[in-house]
């Protein structure tokens, strides 16, 4: 099967004697209606993780990621390569979506289940990238024409998958390596604001604080403020058009765990809890017409920016709590007035989880405060085309 297609296998069997099969979690719609996102525990095995880190490393070292998104060659086992002072510290790259563990990815038993739940049945597809046409030795290569050509045939290339890797931000400040007060949030660790001062103006006000207390939401270049986006999807342009029936071009997000994300303060993606639903209401707003995806984003970002001003987005440690009898009220509430506290939460989880995201949710990346570097893949499940027509999409509907 090839990285492009489209069919979903039949789920893979454990063999005899294997351990069992993690199942997804208990109230899974009304928690990601909720929310907004749910996580899937071990997805994908550590044998088979091993397979796309491998693509990350050699991507990596081949030339440090895609573009404005590279930093120079760097190695994951290297840490003196590894990006330092004013560089920025998340580093992209797009494998092709090839090997045994992107079948698996695709075949799992555990988060097929949890798309038929979200979806329907045979209503989903995930696609994977294809590899990249080479340069030298096509027809034509070494001409203008011929590196013109190969120049826009990669550009047009989509990233069906990437994998953004969050690089520390002080690799060698002591407070980083963990220790007692670093490790893991305590318990009724309490409510904290974002922050839109820079990471070195707090550090001369508060000083060094541990990982799992000094995180905050940043930008790709390491900017507070500047981070937070709803995820356009692959083939889907910032001048295309979002109404609230959706694109089948946008299902769901997918983040899968390629490291640990069980402390706070390594880098892990937050949320902002509930804001799909805000989202849903400004495109509600907007219809007939629809807005652009950029228009869109714009306005999530305004609005984050005038809730922070304003001391109402806070940082809330730890997870969600599971959905109750009230998820259903709680996901129906009227969450759209500009005036509302909203809560920002990290992706926490373990190597193999995967996080499945709403289309609509406002999120953001984190500073990495910790020493080791955080691995993630990011990919978003389709709606077939001919279900979306039929019925649209029925995690808008939830």
């Amino acid at each position: 099967m090839n990285s492009g297609s489209r069919k979903r296998p039949r789920p893979t069997e454990p063999a005899a004697g294997a351990p069992p099969v993690a199942k997804a979690p208990a109230g899974l719609a009304a928690g990601f209606a909720r929310d907004g996102w749910v996580v899937l525990p071990g997805v994908v095995p550590p044998a088979l993780l091993r397979g796309f880190v491998a693509q990350i490393e050699a991507e990596l070292v081949a030339g440090g990621g895609e573009g404005e998104r590279s930093v120079g060659a760097v190695s994951l086992e290297d840490a003196a390569s590894w990006p330092r002072k004013n560089a920025r510290r998340v580093v992209e790259c797009a494998p092709a979506g090839e090997g045994a563990w992107w079948e698996h990815l695709r075949s799992s038993p555990v988060l097929g289940g949890a798309l038929d739940e979200l979806f329907g049945a045979e209503a989903w597809e995930m696609l994977f990238n294809e590899p990249r046409r080479p340069a030298i030795g096509a027809e034509g290569a070494g001409s203008s024409e011929g590196d013109a050509a190969a120049a826009d045939a990669q550009a047009a290339r989509i990233r069906h998958w990437y994998f953004p890797t969050t690089f520390p931000e002080d690799r060698n400040h002591p407070r980083a390596r963990g220790g007692d007060d670093g490790d893991a949030t305590p318990a009724g660790a309490p409510r904290r604001p974002v922050l839109l001062e820079s990471l070195k103006e707090e550090r001369k006000r508060v000083g060094q604080p541990p990982p799992h207390t000094g995180w905050q939401p940043v930008s790709r270049r390491r900017v507070r403020g500047k981070g937070w986006h709803i995820d356009a999807g692959p083939g889907f342009t910032a001048d295309m058009v979002r109404t609230v029936r959706g694109h089948p071009f946008q299902g769901a997000v997918l983040l899968l765990l390629l490291s640990d994300h069980s402390r706070e303060g390594g880098g892990n993606t937050c949320f902002v809890r509930g804001s799909h639903r805000w989202v849903r209401a400004k495109l509600e707003e907007s219809e007939p017409s629809g807005i652009t995806h950029h228009d869109l984003n714009t306005w999530a970002v305004d609005r984050m920016l005038h809730l922070i001003r304003a001391g109402k987005a806070h940082i809330v440690s730890g997870q969600p709590a599971p959905p109750d009898a009230a998820a259903a009220d709680d996901a129906d509430a009227d969450s759209a007035a500009a005036d509302d506290e909203v809560e920002v939460l990290p992706l926490l989880g373990q190597t193999g989880d995967v996080c499945i995201m709403h289309p609509w949710l406002v999120h953001s990346g984190t500073t990495n405060l910790r020493q080791e570097v955080r691995l993630m893949g990011n990919g978003m499940v389709r709606v077939r085309g001919d279900v979306f027509e039929r019925e649209g999409c029925r995690v808008l509907q939830l």
